[in-house]
């Protein structure tokens, strides 16, 4: 069994703003440990169930919202929370376009498929991104033959592992969410 749990939701301002003022915001989206918690709680019966396996190999992005969610989750293994860089959310910077004012998700939108198009240039590409999301899908493979696994991470990133997870022969057998908090839950298809 592989968990793919996706942050909860950063308390930040999601309102209109102009291009300098959302590529703040995305730098705060970025850094913040204030996120909202009462996510988990709220679907506290849910969580508890697909949580039930003692038998976790835990793993989470550096990325402290990613972060605060696992120890949240895992407060009692915290310590054996393995983190690492390689599951942080693709890069995303904000396309200047000054006379735009938007709220933080459309710039982000915007952003995103620019971004995909190429139209925007970061650190890595998208086909970039999208060969670490099959590196990591195949360590989680690798890893799922000892013991069950849950990824704390990100969206976008989620989605791209949970596709090549497919690829290999896994499927979707549960999926629960609240705001940006999400635990999908995917097991090895035997026919």
């Amino acid at each position: 069994m592989i968990l793919l749990i996706r942050h909860c939701t950063p308390n930040i301002n999601y309102g209109r703003c102009e291009f300098s003022e959302a590529s703040e915001r995305i730098k705060a989206y970025n850094f913040t440990q204030d996120i909202f918690l009462n996510e988990i709680t709220s679907l506290s019966p849910q969580v508890d169930m697909l949580m039930s396996d003692d038998n976790l190999d835990i793993f989470a992005s550096s990325s402290p919202r990613a972060l605060k969610t696992a120890q949240f989750l895992f407060h009692k293994k915290a310590e054996q929370i393995i983190v690492s860089d390689d599951f942080v959310e693709f890069d995303l910077r904000i396309l200047p376009v000054p006379a735009l004012k938007a709220k933080l998700n459309t710039w982000i939108l915007i952003s995103r498929i620019m971004w995909v198009l190429g139209l925007l240039k970061t650190d890595k590409s998208f086909l970039q991104e999208r060969l670490r999301a099959k590196n990591c899908a195949h360590l989680l493979i690798k890893r799922v033959q000892r013991k069950s696994i849950a990824l704390v991470s990100h969206g976008l990133l989620n989605y791209f592992i949970e596709k090549n997870l497919k690829k290999s022969g896994y499927k979707r057998t549960e999926k629960i969410e609240f705001g940006c908090f999400s635990i999908t839950k995917l097991q090895l298809n035997k026919s």
